[in-house]
């Protein structure tokens, strides 16, 4: 059977040009004297890409081709079989379904793979087509931390699903000391998120199923899901490791807790907000490392990285970082304070909440409850002899003035702002009723950001620009530019991307900005005299990361493509 099927396979390769015969006379005479299929000697030897040839062996078969990187696959479904059985006929189940499974498998004519899913499940099988490595990474995904949490739910009786232990002492928690299964999975969740680079842990009461999210490079992918009778004893167990009250689901929760992974401390903060369906969480991972990083290193320009350490080195004055949530302001003022932290000054913090501990840096919190605002702490600040102050977020006109005010009578303030670009800073901070002339004589530089996802390094493949994107991006299509776009491999997991960079646009009011913010000038023509002063938009920093291979252009264009 497998001779027909490789005949059929040579026959449609030939006939839709995707190779010679003399590959195909090559390959074979590999094939006769190795071990390897003539699949995996025609992609060895760069013949043919991997995605055109199972897209060609899925015509030839009759089957439906499936992307293991983008198909969210169920770990209910995935470890519906032994792993040896999956690793030994190389397949991994997708669907699983009362009746029928439904697998993944580079050999879909394996039928002894077939029958021993077959009498191990009761189920009849139906196939789909996918590649060796992405079923191989597959394999490895769910039969480690998934594989694990499986065992684990097999273990648990449904009947028995309460948590009886009783609420920590304190946020410091070392999951792997927690008894029961259930805690053992949150444990497990955390765990592989953390080893993703996840940012955030999602957990989604939907309504006939529990859903797991991460987000990883800023994009939401779903990891997992869970029958819903499990609901109530992972929302327990997560609430008893915040130090929440398990009683109340009614209302809104915040919590913190410390893990160790990998030998790491890892902060979390945590947030329940009630739904139709049941409480959501959310697990922000707050990881030390990134808070540790050198203003040089957050891949802003030469140009205004020299600027911007002047201006933060000035006694006085109002920087402010804008952009959306999730944007790395954070990162980029705590990076601002690592790099102005000497012994001779003293610095005061405000923050909702605070993210991480600096050390030799006085650091607030926001306490809603007991009267502690923003405005409020940063008049307390004020009466601390401080140098330099930082302020979360400017989110009202009381803190806006006093923010301004105390930029001009000797402080160096440092905040944040929610708005698309850095000319538009100026637009908000009028909106909430501060005088254009406290703005114009306050501000010393605008920075706004987005984070964009970096090309994995390993799998990028350069090619050169056609005249349409060229004109797309504003650039002459008379110069040769050359940009880069994913690919995918196992270093990225299929993605084509790892990580991210920051794009940005620094904005530092001259004379003639500053006498335009008094005259009320809009926000379009402050903008306009910012790019003739040298700034650079984000759009345009973005596509300079594009050339330099950091990001790809399609990357770019989502994420400042409508600025």
């Amino acid at each position: 059977m497998a001779k027909i099927k490789a005949i059929r396979l040579e026959e449609a390769l030939l006939e839709e040009g995707l190779i010679s015969q003399a590959d195909l006379d090559a390959a074979l005479v590999q094939l006769a004297e190795g071990d390897q299929t003539l699949e995996q000697i025609l992609v060895k030897a760069g013949t043919i890409d991997v995605k055109k040839l199972i897209q060609i062996k899925g015509k030839v078969l009759g089957l439906r081709v499936i992307d293991l990187t983008s198909f969210p696959i169920p770990a209910e479904a995935a470890t519906s079989v032994p792993e040896y059985l999956a690793r030994k006929h190389h397949f991994i189940p997708v669907i699983k379904r009362e009746e029928t499974i439904t697998l993944a498998m580079a050999d879909p004519l394996d039928i002894d793979a077939i029958d021993a899913v077959e009498r191990h499940s009761g189920c009849r099988v139906e196939t789909m087509l996918s590649s060796e490595t992405e079923i191989r990474d597959a394999i490895r995904t769910f039969f480690g931390v998934f594989g694990q949490i499986n065992t684990l739910l097999e273990q648990t009786a449904r009947d028995r699903l309460e948590m009886e232990a009783e609420p920590l002492e304190n946020n410091n928690v070392d999951l792997t000391s927690l008894e029961g299964p259930i805690a053992q999975i949150v444990n497990l969740i955390i765990t592989q998120a953390v080893n993703v680079g996840a940012s955030d842990v999602h957990l989604e009461p939907l309504e006939d199923r529990l859903r797991v999210r991460f987000r990883v490079d800023g994009l939401l992918q779903e990891v997992l899901s869970f029958e819903k009778i499990y609901q109530a004893a992972l929302a327990s167990s997560a609430k008893i490791m915040c130090s929440m009250d398990i009683a109340e689901k009614r209302v809104p929760q915040d919590g913190r807790f410390r893990v160790m992974v990998n030998g790491r401390a890892i902060d979390l903060r945590a947030s329940t907000f009630p739904t139709m369906n049941g409480e959501k969480f959310v697990f922000r991972i707050l990881d030390k490392e990134s808070a540790n990083i050198d203003l040089s290193q957050l891949g802003i320009r030469t140009q205004e990285y020299e600027k911007l350490s002047k201006v933060i080195k000035q006694p006085h004055g109002l920087f402010l970082v804008t952009g959306p949530t999730g944007s790395g302001k954070t990162t980029t003022l705590y990076s601002v304070l690592k790099e102005v932290n000497t012994p001779r000054v003293n610095i005061l913090t405000m923050e909702d909440p605070v993210e991480f501990d600096l050390d030799t840096v006085n650091q607030g919190q926001v306490n809603v409850k007991s009267g502690l605002t923003f405005a409020k702490g940063l008049r307390a600040m004020l009466r601390q002899d401080p140098d330099i102050v930082m302020i979360g977020e400017i989110r009202d006109n009381e803190t806006a003035e006093i923010a301004t005010q105390a930029a001009l009578t000797g402080h160096l303030v440092l905040s944040t702002l929610h708005t698309n670009s850095a000319p538009g800073a100026v637009a908000r901070l009028t909106d909430m009723d501060v005088e254009p002339f406290l703005v114009a004589s306050s501000l010393a530089g605008v920075l706004a950001q987005r984070l964009v996802r970096r090309l994995c390094q390993k799998c990028k493949k350069p090619y050169k620009a056609q005249p349409e994107m060229l004109q797309r991006l504003g650039l002459l299509d008379d110069f040769d530019f050359q940009f880069y776009q994913p690919v995918g491999c196992r270093e990225c997991g299929r993605t084509g991307y790892r990580g991210r960079a920051g794009i940005y646009e620094v904005m530092f009011p001259n004379e003639k900005i500053r006498s335009m913010i008094i005259a009320r000038k809009s926000t379009g023509e402050l903008r306009e005299q910012a790019m003739s002063d040298g700034m650079l938009t984000l759009q345009m920093d973005g596509i300079d990361k594009a050339v330099a291979g950091i990001s790809s252009v399609e990357e770019v264009l989502r994420v400042a493509g409508g600025e």
